[in-house]
């Protein structure tokens, strides 16, 4: 959600992955040609290298055509880190605040799964905890199979919604394990297990029998049975959570349980 960031460069970062997932040729240069600097200039701000200056934000909001709030935000944003008064920090702080939609501004914990349902943030959040963790987004990328602005961006979201934070040069979660109950069905919810269910799928190829287990099982239920079964569903994995992840953990991996119908429904 835009009124979620917290800083201007993760909006030129979300916009980029954004109309990177619409086209997949779109690239860093081709943001810096539609919002009219030139794309070394364009790399040195988001490196943190050089500021964005009044002018090239208005001029960037038009470009991507930002809404009235949105541009007033975006704008407000790259004037707080322009200036070095502590004066006027507190007043953009206020504006900004002000901008800010109340129901964006306190998430629940819906909208927060919805931000980060891609399925390489909830990877991401677990690999913190892997002995040889590198607080890198290079090699964070590289061990998920993803390009590094992604693994940028999920990094900034994940430390924005507060479930990792930065401590002594790294990142550490900062949420005990969560889950989203499956009564809270949405388009988010659905796309993450797709995609998990994909990456399951990956594993029979790319995975020898060593490094994974998969395993199926077909049987005829009593339906009133249906809401146990659930229970011991849960009981299980709350159980493989603490077993696996106790000792020295060099590898993230997921477990995936489906217990689905096989059969139709019949017609009334």
């Amino acid at each position: 959600m835009f009124f979620d960031h917290a800083d201007y460069r993760s909006v030129l970062r979300e916009e980029l992955l954004k109309r990177i997932s619409q086209n997949s040729s779109f690239s860093q240069r081709a943001l810096a040609k539609k919002i009219g600097v030139s794309t070394a200039h364009f790399n040195q701000v988001m490196l943190k290298k050089k500021n964005l200056s009044f002018d090239m934000a208005l001029r960037i909001s038009n470009s991507l055509a930002f809404k009235n709030d949105e541009k007033d935000y975006f704008c407000n944003l790259v004037l707080l880190e322009n200036t070095q008064s502590h004066q006027e920090k507190e007043y953009l702080l206020e504006k900004i605040k002000n901008i800010r939609p109340e129901s964006d501004f306190y998430i629940v914990d819906l909208e927060q799964f919805k931000s980060i349902a891609d399925w390489n943030h909830n990877i991401i959040l677990e690999m913190t905890e892997l002995s040889n963790f590198k607080p890198d987004p290079a090699w964070i990328a590289s061990k998920v199979g993803i390009s590094k602005i992604e693994a940028e961006s999920a990094l900034e979201r994940l430390l924005r919604l507060g479930f990792l934070k930065e401590k002594n040069g790294t990142f550490v979660k900062s949420k005990p394990f969560y889950s989203m109950g499956t009564e809270k069905v949405n388009h988010a919810l659905r796309n993450f297990h797709k995609k998990t269910l994909e990456k399951a799928v990956e594993s029979i190829e790319t995975q020898s029998n060593d490094e994974k287990d998969l395993s199926t099982i077909t049987v005829s239920i009593d339906l009133k049975k249906l809401p146990q079964a659930k229970e011991e569903i849960k009981k299980f994995r709350r159980k493989m959570i603490n077993f696996l992840g106790s000792g020295k953990q060099t590898e993230t991996y997921q477990l995936v349980i489906a217990l689905f119908r096989a059969t139709q429904k019949e017609k009334k």
